[in-house]
């Protein structure tokens, strides 16, 4: 089975992969962003297509293959329909998932690692500043409402997964959202212990999975 998980920065996607992937799926972590940590952008179309049956590919909005001329709505709606199952996410809180926002492009700024525990104290104010006058929550504000008009053109704007109910404290509900996704070769059980909050940091005691 081939999976594609395409969300927001910050909305989950990468606990999610790493949680599929630990199920003997082959993962492709934003094989689009040439300016991901440690990683080199790659061509397309992907090989791994072609070698590996069970596949997990993780994407964020806006990110296309450097070779591709058109808008990422134009390459997603080329890309998606190689998948098997398609897994969209996003936030429902504004305000933290601009928070978390804020935080990577700051750990980015000082090329330091994004995957580590943080909380709000550790961004300086002039750098959160300088960010929304730079246009940061509008930026934010787009991507979302541009999320949703690519879903929309799929006929899949019902089909957003919260990352507040899978990340949630209500493990029921987040065992729930994977066994409705039906990845028949998936252990849902196995899957929801491991993007159980309990079990990663990253926001201080907020427990924030990436």
């Amino acid at each position: 089975m081939k999976i594609l998980i395409l969300g927001l920065p910050r909305s989950g996607t990468t606990s999610l992969i790493k949680g599929i992937q630990k199920q003997k799926y082959h993962a492709i972590i934003e094989p689009f962003n040439g300016g991901l940590q440690n990683a080199v952008e790659r061509e397309y179309p992907l090989d791994d297509f072609d070698v590996h049956n069970n596949l997990v590919v993780k994407s964020i909005i806006n990110q296309k293959p450097i070779n591709y001329s058109g808008h990422w709505h134009d390459f997603n709606l080329e890309f998606i329909p190689l998948f098997d199952k398609l897994i969209f996410l996003d936030r429902r809180d504004f305000d933290s998932h601009y928070s978390s926002v804020v935080n990577l492009w700051y750990r980015i700024s000082r090329d330091e690692t994004t995957m580590q525990a943080w909380a709000d104290e550790d961004v300086p104010l002039d750098f959160i500043k300088g960010y929304e006058l730079g246009g940061g929550k509008d930026k934010l504000y787009k991507e979302k409402e541009s999320f949703r008009q690519l879903l929309s053109k799929i006929g899949q704007s019902d089909n957003i997964i919260y990352y507040e109910d899978l990340y949630g404290s209500d493990r029921d509900k987040s065992l729930q959202i994977i066994n409705d996704l039906n990845l028949k070769d998936i252990d849902s059980i196995k899957l929801n212990e491991y993007l159980d909050p309990s079990n990663k940091l990253y926001r201080g005691n907020k427990r924030q999975l990436l």
